[in-house]
Order: C-alpha cells, then structure tokens, then sequence
C-alpha cells in the first residue's frame, strides 16, 4: 500500500493488527485495531461507542478507554499511531464523561463529576468552564472535575445542554436517553 486517505480509522474486525499497522505506514494518523478474535456481540457494542465518542469529539484513545468498559471484549483493541487525533469538534469546545452518583432517594440532589479530554483543537493547556456552577472560574481540559452538587432541575438543565456521554452509579448511557425525574 502505498498511501491512504483515512486519518483515522477504526477496524472492528478479528485479529486487524497488521492492517493497522499498514494504514499508519502508509500515511493514516492513528486508528485502534483488536489483537485477536473478538465475539460479534461485544465487538458491536466497543463500536458503536467508539462511533459515538469518536463523533462527539473524543480523540482515539480516550474513546477506546471509555468503549472498552462496555464489552469483555475491550481489552482486545488498542490504538496504533497517533491516539490523540480526533475527527469532529464537540459542540462545547472539549470532550467530557460525567459521572452522576444518584444518592439517597430522600433528596433531590446528585453528585456530578466531569472527566475532560484533551482535544486537537485545544491541545494540552486548554481550558473550559463547566456550565454546572455559578461561578466564572475556568479548569485545565485534561482531568476530573468536581464533584458538583446539583439539584435535579439543575441536573436537568445540564442534561438538556448537549447529548453527553454519562456514568450514572457505574453504568454507561447518554444524556439524551436519561430524565432527570426517573433517578
């Protein structure tokens, strides 16, 4: 092969090491590849999360950290060449998982936690402003956040803003499939 015109790729396929490693001499950034078989089941699901994060902004490695909770098949990807490159922008300037821990049912509060990532675009010293708290302080865009106490029109404010990826007690979802009225 002698030159490619993918930046970035994804080979969701068994054992797709070596064809990565082709795509990466042959001119593309970076992609994340499996280093064995991989169940079709599993290997859906890190995709499809891939996919997501990869289009909310996500650069390759922090994606593939995020996926590979969601299968017993994550631990066989890794990410070759360049695990920074990103392929879209986030609407808000940088990449973030939150966490919400839902608490005691008897309040109407919830812990908040965001884990931001570096991206292309801001590259390492970036920073964001957290749209959770009333204040005007600015944080670094590389690390965790927190935690915010919030209440739950606060939450489903926050939860309105963009389709953000969510750990809600431990367990992966997205903003837009939660209501704050249900947790």
């Amino acid at each position: 092969m002698e030159s490619v015109g993918a930046e970035a790729f994804v080979l969701n396929a068994c054992r797709s090491y070596e064809q990565g490693m082709a795509l990466v001499e042959a001119g593309s950034v970076g992609g994340v590849v499996t280093l064995s078989d991989v169940i079709n089941s599993g290997a859906v699901r890190v995709g499809k999360t891939m996919v997501r994060l990869l289009n909310r902004g996500f650069p390759l490695r922090a994606a593939l950290s995020i996926a590979r909770d969601r299968s017993i098949v994550g631990n066989q990807y890794i990410v070759v060449g360049d695990g920074n490159v990103d392929i879209a922008q986030t609407e808000s300037g940088v990449a973030v998982l939150c966490a919400i821990e839902t608490g005691d049912e008897e309040t109407d509060e919830f812990e908040l936690s965001v884990q931001s990532y570096v991206s292309g675009d801001g590259g390492m010293g970036g920073f964001f402003k957290p749209q959770l708290e009333e204040s005007e302080q600015y944080r670094l865009a590389s690390g965790e956040h927190g935690p915010f106490t919030l209440t739950r029109d606060q939450l489903r404010t926050t939860l309105a803003l963009e389709n953000i990826p969510l750990k809600i007690d431990g367990q992966f979802t997205w903003s837009r499939s939660v209501d704050a009225d249900e947790l």
